[in-house]
């Protein structure tokens, strides 16, 4: 992502963090978008209707509020938790992830040539990658 002069180096290191949630697409619209382009514009760049790109930048601000609120200091959700699990209720909850991501999935219109993915909320992501990291842990538990 380009880098602009006028943030901090603090705001810079956020902001990539938080700039990486985002779709590809979400990404290059907001970070035109913040540069000072006009939606019309971004969209002539880009070569896509003006409203992909409204969409595109209205998900990606829903996206970064719905980052920043998780991750607002005081709401403890970064804190790691000391919690023994069995084989089989790591199982549960990894079927109980699968299952919450389904519904969110069926929430989502997809349409071809569309960023359905991006109209996913962030705590798809993190229902994600928390599947990734149980599976890990389960894996290396059967070894």
């Amino acid at each position: 992502a380009k880098m602009r002069d006028r943030r901090t180096e603090g705001a810079l290191m956020v902001e990539e963090r938080v700039l990486q949630i985002l779709t590809e697409q979400q990404r290059e619209v907001y970070l035109l978008r913040q540069d000072g382009m006009t939606c019309k514009e971004i969209a002539e760049k880009i070569n896509a209707p003006a409203s992909r790109v409204t969409s595109c930048l209205k998900h990606a601000k829903r996206k970064i509020a719905e980052y920043e609120s998780y991750h607002a200091t005081g709401t403890n959700n970064d804190a790691p938790l000391d919690f023994p699990m069995t084989a089989g209720e790591l199982r549960l909850v990894l079927e109980g992830l699968d299952l919450l991501k389904r519904d969110m999935e069926s929430d989502v219109h997809r349409r071809l040539g569309t960023d359905w993915q991006g109209c996913l909320p962030y705590s798809y992501q993190i229902a994600d990658d928390l599947t990734v990291r149980l599976l890990d842990a389960f894996r290396k538990n059967e070894t």
